[in-house]
């Protein structure tokens, strides 16, 4: 029942065009093709999460921040980067931190998903990773 509930989830995301491939992730950081792999691996060390779908890897658009009047590339969002953080040091793997911050909570106002306030109010989001981790809850 939970892998159908979450091939699902992963469906809808890819639907609703949040998923990004590593050429779009690339074309976004401002990465080469010629250095792809160094470039990932940068990036996921700053906390970039991906999940294999269809053997490819893709990427929430999400996870990435950047000012749409600049010529600088997108990066992995500071707020995300602690979140994401925080959840693996208490044993969260990649693809349960991903699903849970695209599913709606009632620790943030409104019940929404922490992926949709991470731009709004990023420092709730963190509070909520902190104290899911805290509490050893997912």
């Amino acid at each position: 029942m939970q892998i159908r509930r979450t091939e699902r989830l992963w469906r809808l995301f890819e639907m609703k065009g949040e998923m990004l491939t590593v050429a779009q992730v690339l074309e976004l950081t401002g990465g080469e093709v010629a250095t792809a792999d160094a470039h990932m691996a940068g990036l996921h060390q700053h906390g970039l999460l991906g999940v294999l779908r269809g053997g490819r890897p893709l990427y929430p658009a999400w996870q990435l921040t950047w000012e749409a009047v600049s010529s600088q590339p997108a990066v992995v969002d500071p707020a995300w980067r602690a979140v994401q953080s925080v959840l693996r040091a208490a044993g969260w793997s990649p693809d349960e931190i991903l699903l849970w911050a695209r599913s709606p909570t009632g620790r943030l106002v409104g019940g929404a998903c922490p992926a949709d306030r991470l731009r709004d109010d990023p420092s709730s989001v963190v509070d909520v990773a902190h104290a899911i981790a805290a509490a050893g809850a997912q």
